[in-house]
């Protein structure tokens, strides 16, 4: 049916409007109607106080977005995971990385000089936008849009992970890649001290910091852990020679084979732990 574009809607068009337009918007309708313009459509909605259903039609144009798109970083890498690389991107990412839940945009920010040091393990996943800011220009970030990788990190938590358990992305790695993870979460959100005969791992979070991960990593080792929160913070700690040694060199297996993670904090450990 043809009508001319000024012509008031008819019958028909009226019901193509009501049933399409909440959740598609005009340009949708206009696949129907294509003699008349989309601004012709969304005045047409107005006066029937015809509305866009927001949540509706973004999730949907989400989808449509999503469907076939190739994006720049390989979102099949991390599930199942099965690379060291993607293992330690998962921990250092649940220390100081975050997704934006809404546009699905996975964000890491760190000191460049440390950037530059594992640059090379981002790239293994695909290509990250770099940015810098003129008032902060030691600190780099990297960014990646992914939808599909967004939606997954968030069934891991990782949209609210301050705060949260690594339990469930801890569940996603075999065995002999975890201490990857640890060596990550580690280089983000972990300290290595000696201070004469006093041995000491620590990491840092929030004040409501669930920290029953660490709890797992204790058990594993047969140690015990101390727990300490201040006004905004709090701090799960190790100590012990013996163990924290145990500890470092489980998660440094191989590391002078790998490369993988921050030469500033292994060179830590070598000379503080390895030549004690």
């Amino acid at each position: 049916m043809e009508c001319h574009k000024r012509a008031p809607l008819t019958q028909e068009e009226i019901q193509i409007l009501e049933t399409y337009y909440p959740t598609h918007g005009a340009a949708k309708c206009r696949e129907f109607m294509p003699y008349r313009s989309q601004q012709n459509i969304r005045q047409s909605a107005f006066k029937r106080h015809i509305k866009i259903n927001r949540e509706v039609h973004n999730l949907l144009k989400s989808y449509a977005f999503d469907k076939n798109r190739k994006y720049k970083v390989d979102e099949n890498l991390f599930n199942p995971v099965k690379d060291p690389e993607i293992a330690y991107l998962l921990g250092i990412m649940w220390a100081d990385g975050y997704i934006h839940h809404k546009c699905h945009s996975i964000i890491f920010e760190s000191l460049k000089a440390d950037m530059d040091n594992i640059s090379n393990i981002f790239a293994f996943t695909g290509n990250w936008n770099k940015t810098i800011k003129k008032k902060f220009p030691h600190i780099l970030t990297v960014q990646c849009f992914n939808y599909r990788l967004g939606k997954y990190l968030q069934t891991l938590d990782y949209h609210k992970k301050s705060g949260a358990s690594a339990k469930k992305v801890l569940d996603t790695i075999p065995k002999h890649l975890k201490h990857y993870w640890w060596r990550g979460y580690l280089d983000g959100d972990g300290c290595i001290d000696k201070a004469r005969y006093h041995y000491t791992i620590s990491f840092s979070s929030v004040y409501d910091q669930n920290w029953d991960f660490i709890y797992d990593l204790h058990q594993e080792f047969y140690t015990t852990q101390y727990i300490g929160k201040k006004s905004k913070s709090s701090r799960a700690a190790i100590h012990g020679k013996k163990v924290v040694g145990e500890i470092l060199k489980y998660i440094y297996q191989g590391y002078e084979q790998d490369k993988i993670g921050l030469s500033r904090k292994y060179d830590v450990y070598k000379n503080k732990y390895l030549t004690a």
